[in-house]
Order: structure tokens, then sequence, then C-alpha cells
């Protein structure tokens, strides 16, 4: 099908915390007998009778203050950059109870550990990166990082559920090919070892009907809801060329995992390909191939002016899947007046949202200035300039939209956009 569309520029601070410094040594009387880790990464040391005699700041955090809150049978440490969260119940405070962290059935489920190996080919795959995120439990808000060069590296992580978001490179900087492999689900019950396998990894090949066509940029990305959580994952790439994805683990229920993959390609100097597919899902996708055919994606023939000579201009082409948590585009400025064809897809009830720049000269970087646009549907924050209105930033409201500024040069190949929780 197509479509004409005309488009013309004419028309918190912390809560207050009393801070602690260094490690304190325990008072007379109130030998330390044993030590826990709170979320932060701070330690804190407690005496015979189970009480907070002293902290040792986890690395990074020295200049974050610490406030002790003692009662009768309950010491909590709260760091000043989790203080408001937990006044306003954003944070559960378990996690920061140094008391309750020392019980023996928390010492208990915090001894599990995770064994994580990481390979490539059967041999150990020294450039990666894998996060674990827990969701539910004594693991909510928990984020750990294990890494080690051998591929081998055990980590304590306590009884729980966690997100897996893995990424195996074949060489250091990511530009000879990545395997992108996640696991919605990963249940800790006991000592156990994960394994991230390159090999478990399927390629992605998705193709537009274009001789020629240039891909610009790929965003594939998921999110998992835990309770009234989402963590979002999302890569920016230039391509699809030499990236690999799985899913590992079982199936999520219904309503907890959704995925969405954006891709834009450009012919020449006047013509574009903007595709935006996923939806609700049970499994992620272990490689993904998809070749659209000539009509397949709709066309969109849009009118570029401008009221003074000398103008260039550009096209944002948004793609908003229902229930989606991203944007993106990119924006290809070209001289005004003009003409732009746009083919976009039409699954999985994407809706396309349009939007115009006027740019006028370059800023000291060689940059676009953007003088004035708007969005298609939308009118806000008007101002005169020469009969043109303001521009209007595609879904501002939306979480997190990501655009590529026009013609920056793209991100470098194979690095992760986004990790968020939200």
């Amino acid at each position: 099908m197509a479509a004409a569309v005309a488009l013309a520029a004419g028309m918190t601070s912390p809560a207050p915390a009393t801070p602690t410094t260094g490690a304190p040594a325990p008072a007379a009387g109130q030998a330390a007998r044993t030590h826990v880790t709170l979320i932060t990464g701070d330690r804190a040391a407690l005496d015979t009778k189970n009480r907070g005699v002293g902290l040792q700041r986890a690395k990074g955090r020295e200049h974050i203050p610490v406030q002790i809150r003692r009662t009768a049978d309950h010491t909590l440490a709260v760091p000043a950059d989790a203080a408001r969260l937990l006044a306003t119940g954003t944070l559960d405070q378990r996690p920061f109870g140094v008391t309750e962290l020392n019980q023996p059935a928390t010492r208990r489920a915090q001894e599990n550990g995770l064994k994580v190996t990481v390979g490539r080919n059967g041999k150990p795959a020294p450039n990666h990166t894998a996060d674990l995120s827990g969701l539910d439990g004594l693991t909510a808000g928990r984020q750990l990082s294990p890494y080690d060069r051998s591929g081998t590296v055990k980590v304590r992580a306590p009884k729980g559920t966690y997100l897996l978001n893995s990424a195996l490179y074949v060489d250091p900087n990511g530009e000879k090919g990545t395997d992108w492999i996640a696991q919605p689900k990963l249940t800790v019950a006991k000592r156990q070892t994960l394994t991230i396998d390159a090999r478990k990894a399927k390629p992605v090949d998705i193709t537009v009907p274009a001789r020629g066509a240039v891909q610009r940029l790929a965003a594939p990305g998921y999110s998992v809801k835990a309770g009234d959580t989402e963590y979002d994952n999302s890569w920016f790439l230039d391509s699809y060329k030499d990236f690999r994805t799985a899913h590992l683990g079982p199936a999520l229920p219904a309503g907890r995992l959704f995925r969405q993959w954006d891709s834009h390609w450009t012919k020449g100097t006047g013509e574009q390909y903007d595709i935006t597919t996923g939806g609700p899902v049970t499994r992620l996708a272990t490689g993904d191939t998809k070749h659209y055919r000539t009509g397949e994606p709709a066309t969109v023939n849009t009118r570029l002016g401008a009221p003074a000579r000398g103008k260039s201009g550009s096209v944002s082409v948004v793609g908003w899947l229902p229930g989606g948590f991203s944007g993106t585009s990119v924006d290809i400025p070209q001289k005004l007046p003009a003409t732009r064809t746009l083919h976009v897809s039409t699954a999985g009830g994407v809706s396309w949202e349009l939007g115009f720049t006027q740019y006028g000269g370059t800023d000291k970087d060689g940059f676009p200035i953007a003088e004035a646009g708007y969005t298609l549907g939308q009118s806000s924050r008007r101002r005169s300039t020469r009969g043109c209105s303001a521009r209007v930033w595609a879904r501002t409201a939306r979480s997190r939209p990501a655009r590529r500024s026009p013609s920056r040069p793209p991100s470098r190949a194979r690095r992760r956009a986004a990790t968020s929780s939200r």
C-alpha cells in the first residue's frame, strides 16, 4: 500500500544521613565476631551479640555517607544514596539490615555458590560480559557481574531468581562478531554451574528488497517484568552482520517477556527502509531470519518543504509496538525542498510516528543545527521562526526513545546500548 504525506517547516537529593568514615573500629568490649556484606558491597562487622559495630566501605563508595540505625534488636546500615528510596518504600530494607543478614537462614541462602563458565568452540572465552540481575526475594535489586579472563568464575549468589544477560565477543573490541545470550529466568537454589556456550547462538539475517541498501542501525532488545519492575536490555549496532543470539533456560509465563527488534536502511539520497518487529513472547529468539519481499513493507511518499532557500531537513521515522519499551530512528539530512520515500513494516500492530526537522547551517563540529520542526499529530512549544514551529521531539513522554543524531558517525559495532531497570 502507499500513502502521501506533505511535510513543510513553513507551516533527589538523598535524605540526610549521619556519616561514617573508613571502617570504624569496634568499641571496647565489642570485638567483631563476623562480617556480612550489604547489597551495596559494603561489609558490616558484628559483635558476639549480633550488633553492628563497624563498617568497611566498598571500593568506589568511600565518599557516600552511611547512617547506622539501631534499635534494641536490629541494626540498619543505610547509605545516603538509598535513604530516600527506602523511606518511600521503593527499596526493601531487608538487604540493609545487618542483623537479619547474619541470621542462620539468611547466611545459608547466601552461601549458594554459582560457578559461571563461558566458552567458545569448546575453549574459554576471555572476551565476555555476564550480568546477573536479581528479580525477587533477597536477590531483588542485586546486580552481579562475575568475570575472570580464564572463562570460569565463582560467585556467591543468594537463593532466588535472576536475569542473565551476557555477551561473548570474538575479539577484544567486538568487531569480528558477538554472541548475545540471555536467560530471562535463572533460578539459584543450590551450588550449581551455569554454562554460557557461544555454540548455542544462531545468526541474525534480516534484509530488505532493495539492492544497494545500506544498513544504518540495528537495535535489538527485550524487557522482562518482575513484579512492578521492568528490566530492559538492548543494543545499538551498525548492522546484524556477525551478530548471533540465543535463549537459555525455560520459557516465561505469558506477559513477562517482550521482544523488539528495530532495523533501518537507506538507499541513495532519498529512500529508506524502517523495520520494527516484536511483541510479547515466552522465549527470546535463538537467531532470526527474515527476507522482506517487494511490496511487503508499506510505502509512504513524503514531500519536504522549507520557507527559505539554502535549508536542509530530515525525516525521523519511529516505530512503536503495543506494549513496547523504546523506539529508534535515523535522521538523514538532505537539501530542501525534496522528496523522500519511506518503506515501513506493518506486522505486529506497529504504529509509525513521523517527525520533520529543518536545519540551518552547522555547528563548530560540523553537525547540522536544528531550526524548526514538528511531529505529525503533535503540537507544542511553538515559537516564531519565520513562520515555523519549534521542534517537537518524538515521544518525549515515552521511556527512553533512542535517536541517532543527524549525520553523526555510526556507533562502533557490537557495543551494548542500554541495560536498565524501571
